[in-house]
């Protein structure tokens, strides 16, 4: 190869180069993570003591086999989105369950979350948080006589949580949070609920060290199930009162 054509096979490719830049660029920016997710799962899982019998129990009429194998089809999807000084995220997962001979089992279940990261300019900043869950309770509970209990029992918690912080960058932040919690369950219609309450204060000494003081205040009332003949009856609990003997119907 000549001096000449040297110079032209450089310039080309220095052509080529510059001309390669903006795709690589898109290329690059197209590549960026999305937030938003969707997708599928198909899972199958082995439960060797599905309605968890003591070793020596008999097995109950209403089970047809103590161990079961369960597949689950799930659905699920996301958000995780930047606006400004704020941030907006949310998540769902939708799930069938199905047992292979415990069929009277099968439920729905799902999972629903979402909230919400917020600052202002004035060094202020919080977040709000919703979620939902529904799915089979765990079968760990005995009744009143001590006998297994194998009633499918569907819980349900709905949670809001809020926390508002003042300062985070200064040397003296203070920071308040609330949060309620409702848990259902469909035998009976039990319900719980409970409410909390924050109140801190943190001073920064030097670079890692940290010293804070708070408060925290948490009212909760517990329905009490009759396990005789009578019917059922539900009581509110006053919070640092003991509450009744009668156990608490949880499948």
């Amino acid at each position: 190869m000549n001096r000449g054509q040297a110079a032209r096979s450089a310039a080309a490719c220095r052509n080529l180069l510059a001309s390669s830049l903006p795709l690589l660029a898109c290329v690059t920016a197209a590549g960026q993570p999305s937030p938003y997710v969707i997708g599928a799962s198909q899972s199958y899982a082995q439960d060797s003591n599905v309605v968890r019998l003591a070793n020596d129990a008999n097995l109950p009429a209403s089970v047809v086999s103590k161990t079961d194998r369960i597949a689950t089809t799930a659905l699920f999807g996301s958000v995780d989105q930047s606006l400004g000084r704020q941030r907006l995220f949310a998540s769902a997962n939708l799930r069938d369950n199905r047992y292979r001979y415990n069929g009277a089992y099968d439920n729905q279940s799902f999972g629903l979350a979402g909230g919400l990261d917020w600052s202002t300019i004035e060094r202020v900043s919080g977040n709000v948080i919703l979620s939902s869950n529904r799915t089979l309770a765990s079968f760990d509970r005995a009744n009143g006589n001590n006998a297994p209990n194998v009633v499918k029992n569907i819980e349900r918690t709905d949670q809001l949580s809020a926390t508002v912080r003042a300062g985070v960058v200064t040397r003296l932040t203070l920071e308040a949070g609330f949060s309620h919690q409702k848990q259902r369950f469909s035998v009976l219609g039990s319900r719980l609920q409970q409410s909390v309450a924050t109140l801190g204060l943190r001073q920064r000494i030097s670079g890692g060290l940290t010293v804070g003081a708070g408060m925290r205040l948490t009212r909760g009332s517990y329905p009490t199930m009759a396990t005789t003949s009578r019917a059922a009856m539900s009581t509110s609990t006053p919070l640092g009162r003991r509450a009744p003997s009668a156990p608490l119907w949880r499948a």
